[in-house]
């Protein structure tokens, strides 16, 4: 994975950096960590999505977050125009359109603009995924990792230690594997299908 090699070579040169140079090499590997976090969970998602969709399975074959992830640009423009047209919509799709083969997009996947432990919930709920593995690690998430890549983005000087911009790298590492490992268990399980049909490929 390029996205650790790179990483790697950063932590290397926090490990090694002068303390001249240490405090701003600490803040490139937050941002860049940062932006690894979300690139990545983003992309593994995306092509979650796009795995799911090239099975082309009918909608009513698939596994109830799916199925709510397919109705909820219906709902949300049903909700948006507050007309009864748009309610027919979510209404025929519920009723008439269950049996058509699904159709998903990879751009479909939305991240928000910072990547929370909030928008990871909303994000493994959306894919089906267990977020218990992630559960513990709200604060790091949150406090650590956003709030401190959000004080560099923002133009604010930040002195972080080293040792826990390190730390903090080696976690979310870790939970970038963990999120890999729940999308591979759910492909290998065929978790997007409905229950009791997952278990007859």
């Amino acid at each position: 994975m390029w996205r650790k090699k790179e990483l790697t070579v950063l932590r290397k040169l926090v490990s090694t950096a002068s303390t001249d140079r240490k405090d701003v090499l600490v803040r490139s590997l937050v941002a860049i960590l940062y932006a690894h976090w979300e690139g990545f969970l983003k992309n593994t998602a995306a092509s979650y999505l796009e795995y799911v969709g090239a099975r082309r399975l009918p909608y009513s074959e698939l596994s109830t977050n799916f199925v709510a992830y397919a109705l909820l640009p219906r709902v949300r423009a049903a909700a948006k125009q507050r007309n009864l047209g748009d309610m027919i919509d979510v209404v025929r799709f519920l009723r008439e359109d269950m049996g058509r083969r699904s159709q998903f997009s990879k751009d479909g996947v939305d991240a928000e603009s910072n990547l929370s432990s909030r928008v990871l919930r909303n994000l493994t709920t959306a894919l089906g995924l267990d977020y218990r593995a992630f559960e513990s690690k709200a604060v790091l998430i949150d406090e650590r990792l956003l709030w401190n890549r959000n004080r560099i983005a923002h133009g604010h000087y930040l002195s972080l230690d080293a040792e826990d911009a390190l730390a903090l790298a080696t976690n979310i590492l870790s939970l970038m594997e963990v999120f890999r490992d729940e999308v591979e268990n759910a492909v290998a399980l065929s978790r997007y299908k409905h229950p009791g049909l997952s278990r007859d490929g």
